[in-house]
């Protein structure tokens, strides 16, 4: 690998040139062009392109080929019969080894999926969110939830990955402030550049305690950032993050900030039951300076709002439980090709997928309304006695969905268990893995609504 000149910057890391002021920093442009291929915008593909199929056949590839990585990547997964992919890897797992002094294990045997997004990026995957004036496809929200449907199913770590990418794309595209994003977003949305979010601690993680995690303080140039998001996606591949922090007087403010700066540390991923190639864990901030040139919003009590992601448990994520739901439902189907007693349970899970999938797109189209006297109609086993929580705080329909799809991610996911009998236990099948992400989608952006839901549901109404 070389480096670049003015920052030691490794090849791997190329993205992180684009910030680089340093004297002697080389042009990244040349570096994207080697890497990528191409020089022109990369396709836009539709939710039912021929092309979507072949990208998430490669996606599904790719998983399995990572499903078994572990001593030796290369020949683990040629003996699983995806050497083609295994190569690509294999070489993602070295570079990431190389990169990382801490955690090189995890490193290891976790592979961030570079390849897999890679690939996304060239089929102009990362262009589907943003509005064509600038530069995106222009998706409407109902194709978005189409594309991820299919993602998700090939493959939910990669997948996942994207959320975070798109929800910090779309804080960008969505700024204010027009010159940090005419500067940063062609690179995001065309796959040369990769950013994540650290919002967690403005949505659902840590908000129980007194004390905000993250501060920021005014200066006099900008903002002083300091203390720590708990859940950051990719931060070790970031070129920058968007990063929320709560200002003494309790309004919000929202910044994107270079991953390389001074302050910024990125701890070793956390090993998590499931996606742990999603490399997700803390990131700290030691008063990390931020100008206000480098703000996408606010100060506002209410930052996130002025998004079109919204807040926490969006649609996005109600597309990848199901996503996780269908594949699991698919494996059922193929064992009850042979086997007489799966068949009405199979049927049953596919159709009460297909009515989820609908609804979901249905809210897509029309968006989320908040509800208090009556639960939206067809969500059998997410409903609230009486509409409402306890107290009467309304629950939306996009939450009361939520709880409905994860509750049939859970459900699918111990199907194929059963279905696998013994097998299914076993490390390495497919069946015990997506048991284990279904519990992913408890924790990912559960808010109140959800997860009073499940409580409710789980404890016969609280009785």
């Amino acid at each position: 690998m070389t480096t670049c000149d003015g920052c030691s910057l490794t090849d791997r890391k190329f993205n992180e040139h684009r910030l680089c002021s340093k004297p002697g920093s080389r042009r990244p442009q040349v570096v994207l062009v080697i890497y990528y291929g191409i020089m022109n915008p990369p396709p836009i593909l539709s939710p039912v392109d021929d092309q979507l199929d072949a990208l998430c056949a490669a996606l599904a590839a790719a998983s399995t080929a990572r499903d078994a990585v572990s001593a030796d990547v290369a020949a683990d997964a040629a003996a699983n019969g995806v050497a083609g992919v295994a190569a690509d890897l294999a070489a993602d797992a070295a570079a990431d080894v190389a990169a990382n002094g801490a955690g090189r294990e995890f490193h290891r045997r976790h592979p961030w999926p570079a390849q897999p997004l890679a690939w996304c990026g060239q089929r102009g995957v990362f262009r589907w969110s943003a509005s064509c004036h600038v530069g995106g496809a222009g998706w409407s929200d109902a194709d978005q939830i189409r594309g991820y449907l299919r993602l998700g199913e090939a493959c939910l770590t990669t997948a996942f990955i994207i959320t975070q990418r798109t929800a910090a794309s779309t804080r960008l595209a969505e700024s204010a402030n027009h010159s940090l994003r005419d500067r940063l977003l062609p690179d995001l949305l065309a796959g040369r550049a990769f950013a994540t979010v650290a919002i967690s601690q403005l949505t659902t993680s840590r908000r129980h305690l007194a004390d905000p995690v993250l501060r920021a303080r005014e200066t006099a140039d900008g903002y002083l950032f300091h203390g720590f998001s708990p859940w950051v996606t990719g931060a070790a591949f970031a070129d920058w993050i968007a990063v929320g922090a709560v200002l003494d007087d309790g309004r919000h403010l929202l910044a994107a900030i270079p991953a390389n700066v001074a302050g910024v540390t990125v701890d070793p991923p956390q090993s998590l039951v499931a996606l742990e190639a999603s490399h997700t864990g803390p990131v700290r901030f030691e008063n990390v300076a931020v100008e206000r040139s480098w703000v996408l919003a606010g100060p506002s009590d209410q930052v996130l709002r002025t998004a079109r992601s919204g807040g926490s448990g969006g649609l996005q994520t109600s597309a990848l439980a199901l996503a996780l739901a269908s594949r699991a439902i698919g494996f059922l189907e193929t064992e009850a090709a042979t086997r007489a007693n799966l068949q009405p349970a199979t049927a049953s899970l596919r159709r009460e997928w297909q009515a989820a999938r609908d609804q979901l797109l249905e809210e897509a189209g029309d968006g989320a309304t908040a509800i208090q006297a009556e639960v939206a109609p067809g969500l059998a086993g997410a409903s609230l006695a009486g509409g409402s929580l306890a107290g009467g705080s309304p629950v939306s329909r996009a939450e009361a969905l939520r709880a409905r799809v994860n509750e049939l991610a859970l459900r699918a996911s111990q199907a194929a268990l059963v279905a696998a009998k013994g097998a299914g236990f076993v490390a390495g099948h497919p069946a015990g893995r997506w048991c284990r992400e279904a519990l992913f989608f408890l924790v990912w952006s559960c808010p109140p609504g959800v997860l009073a839901t499940h409580l409710r549901d789980w404890t016969d109404g609280y009785s």
